[in-house]
């Protein structure tokens, strides 16, 4: 199934690569807008998701439409034309971060294997605009039975290389920003301790003056200001590998949408296939 799902990717992606390209960076360009303008959850944000939404289940019909050789821009914004199957996909998108998100909460486990259990649901309700919601997870589970496993490797095999990189680089260039930050602060310590040195001078000889004066008290005038290093070079080195992570995974998101496409249509084949076996059988 793996091995016929990358095969009908390729079908699709053949002479394309450079179109469905520019609709990812598109895409992600005003998802990048979208989240820097309106961070927090508000008005602002559920209308930027509700307008963006039907923008992503337009991506998913192109893509269908690619097997078929009949793909067109307009099929982007089908889904603000077609508005009642746009409502069905957005609530039924809803209804399927309910379940995962339920899912997560339940040990984790449960939403990863509900997150791979119901993703074909968006593609049998474009291919299928009658179906009802409830029909077309009933649907996912029954074509997914035997194959979430499967479908998880295919996914990760285009996006692990990508994703590791993405990673590894995010995990250090925030370590990195910290590291930075406490030498700006350690920076302004000595600033002030340097202000100050006058004054720490000037009591310092009172001390040294007072015959009463404690061990504790003359310690404590002679304390350092701990300067943490910047690693500027490693900041540099671990934003790079965030940016080559990203743009990677830029690159082979139109591979990885068209397998998760070519998935869909190879278990639905397979099924086709299967059932008209079974009536020449019954015949």
């Amino acid at each position: 199934m793996i091995k016929k799902a990358f095969q009908i990717s390729s079908e699709m992606l053949k002479g394309h690569k450079f179109e469905t390209f520019g609709i990812f960076v598109f895409y992600m360009i005003l998802t990048l807008i979208c989240s820097i303008t309106y961070p927090n959850f508000g008005l602002p944000f559920i209308i930027v998701f509700l307008l963006l939404m039907p923008l992503s289940f337009g991506i998913y019909y192109y893509f269908m439409n690619m097997r078929k050789g009949t793909q067109k821009l307009e099929d982007l914004y089908e889904f603000f034309v077609d508005f009642k199957t746009g409502c069905k996909l957005l609530f039924a998108m809803l209804w399927y971060m309910f379940i995962v998100t339920i899912g997560m909460i339940l040990f984790v486990v449960p939403g990863i294997i509900w997150s791979y259990r119901y993703v074909m649901v968006f593609y049998l309700l474009i291919e299928n605009r009658d179906m009802t919601i409830k029909d077309a997870f009933k649907k996912s589970k029954e074509i997914m039975h035997g194959h979430k496993f499967k479908y998880f490797i295919a996914t990760m095999i285009v996006m692990l290389i990508p994703m590791a990189f993405y990673l590894v680089g995010g995990i250090g260039l925030s370590m990195s920003t910290v590291n930075l930050a406490a030498y700006k602060d350690s920076i302004k310590e000595e600033t002030i301790a340097s202000e100050s040195l006058e004054e720490v001078l000037i009591a310092q000889e009172e001390i040294l003056a007072d015959e009463d004066a404690t061990l504790e008290e003359l310690e404590s005038l002679t304390e350092d200001v701990t300067v943490a290093a910047p690693n500027y070079l490693e900041a540099i080195m671990y934003g790079g590998i965030f940016g080559l992570g990203l743009l990677m995974m830029i690159l082979v998101a139109p591979r990885c949408q068209a397998v998760q496409t070519g998935y869909y249509f190879a278990l639905t084949e397979k099924k086709k296939t299967r059932a008209k076996k079974a009536e020449k059988v019954e015949e």
